[in-house]
Protein backbone atom coordinates (compact mmCIF):
# COMPACT_ATOMS: atom_id res chain seq x y z
CA UNK A 1 0.00 0.00 0.00
CA UNK A 2 1.29 3.47 -0.92
CA UNK A 3 1.20 5.79 2.11
CA UNK A 4 3.67 8.42 0.88
CA UNK A 5 4.58 9.94 -2.48
CA UNK A 6 7.79 11.88 -3.04
CA UNK A 7 8.00 14.12 -6.08
CA UNK A 8 10.98 15.68 -7.78
CA UNK A 9 10.50 19.34 -8.75
CA UNK A 10 12.38 20.32 -11.93
CA UNK A 11 10.98 18.33 -14.84
CA UNK A 12 8.33 16.65 -12.68
CA UNK A 13 6.24 19.31 -10.88
CA UNK A 14 7.44 21.84 -13.47
CA UNK A 15 8.10 21.25 -17.14
CA UNK A 16 11.78 21.00 -18.13
CA UNK A 17 13.06 24.57 -18.57
CA UNK A 18 16.74 25.08 -17.78
CA UNK A 19 19.19 25.04 -20.68
CA UNK A 20 21.66 22.76 -18.93
CA UNK A 21 24.26 23.07 -21.70
CA UNK A 22 24.11 26.87 -21.49
CA UNK A 23 24.46 26.74 -17.72
CA UNK A 24 27.39 24.30 -17.94
CA UNK A 25 29.09 26.54 -20.51
CA UNK A 26 28.61 29.66 -18.36
CA UNK A 27 30.07 28.03 -15.26
CA UNK A 28 32.65 25.92 -17.12
CA UNK A 29 31.38 22.49 -16.03
CA UNK A 30 32.84 19.68 -18.16
CA UNK A 31 30.33 17.35 -19.81
CA UNK A 32 29.56 14.32 -17.68
CA UNK A 33 30.53 15.97 -14.37
CA UNK A 34 27.62 16.71 -12.00
CA UNK A 35 27.17 20.48 -11.70
CA UNK A 36 27.08 20.67 -7.90
CA UNK A 37 30.06 18.32 -7.61
CA UNK A 38 32.03 20.62 -9.92
CA UNK A 39 30.95 23.78 -8.07
CA UNK A 40 31.78 22.28 -4.66
CA UNK A 41 35.30 21.50 -5.91
CA UNK A 42 36.05 25.09 -6.92
CA UNK A 43 38.16 27.48 -4.83
CA UNK A 44 36.01 29.59 -2.48
CA UNK A 45 35.72 32.82 -4.52
CA UNK A 46 35.06 31.00 -7.78
CA UNK A 47 32.63 28.63 -5.99
CA UNK A 48 30.51 31.55 -4.76
CA UNK A 49 30.47 33.07 -8.26
CA UNK A 50 29.42 29.74 -9.81
CA UNK A 51 26.72 29.24 -7.15
CA UNK A 52 25.30 32.70 -7.89
CA UNK A 53 25.14 31.83 -11.60
CA UNK A 54 23.44 28.49 -10.85
CA UNK A 55 20.94 30.16 -8.52
CA UNK A 56 20.11 32.81 -11.14
CA UNK A 57 19.35 30.09 -13.73
CA UNK A 58 17.33 28.10 -11.20
CA UNK A 59 15.33 31.11 -10.01
CA UNK A 60 14.47 32.02 -13.60
CA UNK A 61 13.21 28.47 -14.12
CA UNK A 62 11.26 28.52 -10.84
CA UNK A 63 9.48 31.71 -11.92
CA UNK A 64 8.93 30.85 -15.58
CA UNK A 65 8.84 27.08 -16.13
CA UNK A 66 5.29 25.96 -16.86
CA UNK A 67 3.79 23.88 -14.07
CA UNK A 68 3.35 20.30 -15.22
CA UNK A 69 -0.19 19.53 -16.27
CA UNK A 70 -2.05 17.92 -13.40
CA UNK A 71 0.56 18.69 -10.70
CA UNK A 72 -1.76 20.62 -8.40
CA UNK A 73 -4.63 18.21 -8.91
CA UNK A 74 -2.41 15.20 -8.17
CA UNK A 75 -1.15 16.68 -4.90
CA UNK A 76 -4.64 17.68 -3.76
CA UNK A 77 -6.11 14.28 -4.63
CA UNK A 78 -3.32 12.45 -2.83
CA UNK A 79 -4.06 14.53 0.27
CA UNK A 80 -7.77 13.68 -0.03
CA UNK A 81 -6.81 9.99 -0.19
CA UNK A 82 -4.70 10.34 2.97
CA UNK A 83 -1.42 9.86 1.10
CA UNK A 84 1.32 12.08 2.51
CA UNK A 85 3.48 14.01 0.04
CA UNK A 86 6.96 15.50 -0.09
CA UNK A 87 8.86 17.55 -2.62
CA UNK A 88 12.46 16.29 -2.93
CA UNK A 89 14.73 18.42 -5.12
CA UNK A 90 18.34 19.30 -5.78
CA UNK A 91 17.22 22.91 -6.28
CA UNK A 92 17.55 25.60 -3.63
CA UNK A 93 14.94 26.33 -0.97
CA UNK A 94 14.29 29.75 -2.56
CA UNK A 95 13.34 28.07 -5.85
CA UNK A 96 11.14 25.55 -4.05
CA UNK A 97 9.22 28.35 -2.32
CA UNK A 98 8.71 30.17 -5.64
CA UNK A 99 7.29 27.01 -7.28
CA UNK A 100 5.08 26.16 -4.30
CA UNK A 101 3.64 29.68 -4.30
CA UNK A 102 2.83 29.31 -8.00
CA UNK A 103 1.38 25.85 -7.38
CA UNK A 104 -0.73 27.08 -4.43
CA UNK A 105 -0.11 23.88 -2.54
CA UNK A 106 2.19 22.92 0.29
CA UNK A 107 3.20 19.25 0.54
CA UNK A 108 3.64 17.67 3.97
CA UNK A 109 7.44 17.90 3.68
CA UNK A 110 9.91 19.80 1.52
CA UNK A 111 13.56 18.84 1.11
CA UNK A 112 16.02 20.87 -0.96
CA UNK A 113 19.79 20.84 -1.41
CA UNK A 114 20.23 22.75 1.84
CA UNK A 115 18.87 19.71 3.73
CA UNK A 116 21.56 17.13 2.92
CA UNK A 117 23.57 15.47 0.18
CA UNK A 118 21.76 15.87 -3.10
CA UNK A 119 20.46 13.14 -5.39
CA UNK A 120 21.75 10.65 -6.52
CA UNK A 121 22.71 10.23 -2.84
CA UNK A 122 19.72 8.81 -0.94
CA UNK A 123 19.90 11.34 1.94
CA UNK A 124 17.04 13.64 0.88
CA UNK A 125 14.80 10.70 0.00
CA UNK A 126 15.45 9.01 3.36
CA UNK A 127 14.80 12.27 5.22
CA UNK A 128 11.53 12.74 3.33
CA UNK A 129 10.37 9.21 4.16
CA UNK A 130 11.16 9.82 7.84
CA UNK A 131 9.49 13.25 7.83
CA UNK A 132 6.31 11.67 6.45
CA UNK A 133 6.33 8.91 9.06
CA UNK A 134 6.39 6.28 6.32
CA UNK A 135 8.47 3.20 5.61
CA UNK A 136 10.48 2.91 2.38
CA UNK A 137 8.41 -0.05 1.15
CA UNK A 138 5.19 2.01 1.35
CA UNK A 139 6.70 5.03 -0.40
CA UNK A 140 6.73 5.91 -4.11
CA UNK A 141 9.17 8.41 -5.64
CA UNK A 142 8.10 10.13 -8.87
CA UNK A 143 10.83 11.74 -10.95
CA UNK A 144 12.09 12.33 -14.45
CA UNK A 145 15.82 11.69 -14.19
CA UNK A 146 18.53 9.17 -13.46
CA UNK A 147 19.48 10.90 -10.17
CA UNK A 148 15.88 10.50 -8.96
CA UNK A 149 15.97 6.80 -9.84
CA UNK A 150 19.36 6.22 -8.21
CA UNK A 151 18.37 8.06 -5.01
CA UNK A 152 15.10 6.13 -4.75
CA UNK A 153 16.82 2.77 -5.27
CA UNK A 154 19.53 3.57 -2.72
CA UNK A 155 16.84 4.56 -0.19
CA UNK A 156 14.82 1.38 -0.80
CA UNK A 157 11.87 3.32 -2.23
CA UNK A 158 9.82 2.31 -5.29
CA UNK A 159 10.35 4.57 -8.29
CA UNK A 160 7.96 5.79 -10.97
CA UNK A 161 9.54 7.43 -14.02
CA UNK A 162 7.79 10.42 -15.54
CA UNK A 163 8.83 10.07 -19.19
CA UNK A 164 9.90 13.29 -20.91
CA UNK A 165 10.44 13.85 -24.63
CA UNK A 166 14.10 13.76 -25.51
CA UNK A 167 15.13 11.89 -22.34
CA UNK A 168 16.56 8.44 -22.91
CA UNK A 169 15.92 7.01 -19.46
CA UNK A 170 13.87 3.81 -19.32
CA UNK A 171 12.31 2.17 -16.29
CA UNK A 172 9.90 -0.74 -15.85
CA UNK A 173 7.39 1.50 -14.05
CA UNK A 174 6.75 4.69 -16.03
CA UNK A 175 4.03 7.15 -16.97
CA UNK A 176 3.74 9.90 -19.55
CA UNK A 177 1.97 12.44 -17.35
CA UNK A 178 1.24 13.23 -13.72
CA UNK A 179 -2.45 12.46 -14.27
CA UNK A 180 -1.46 8.80 -14.77
CA UNK A 181 0.24 8.65 -11.35
CA UNK A 182 -3.04 8.69 -9.46
CA UNK A 183 -4.51 5.93 -11.62
CA UNK A 184 -1.45 3.79 -11.03
CA UNK A 185 -1.67 4.26 -7.24
CA UNK A 186 -5.39 3.44 -7.21
CA UNK A 187 -4.82 0.30 -9.31
CA UNK A 188 -1.95 -0.84 -7.06
CA UNK A 189 -4.23 -0.56 -4.01
CA UNK A 190 -6.73 -3.07 -5.44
Amino acid sequence: MIRAVLLDMDGTITEPYIDWKGLRDEIGVPEGVPIMEYINGLPEGRREEALRALEAWEEEAARNAPLAEGAGELLKELRTMGVRTALVTNSSRICVEIVLERLRFRPDAVLSREDGRIKPAPDLVKKAVAALGARPEETLMVGDGIYDLEAARAAGVRFLLLRRLGYRLEHELSVGSLSEVLRLIIISEK
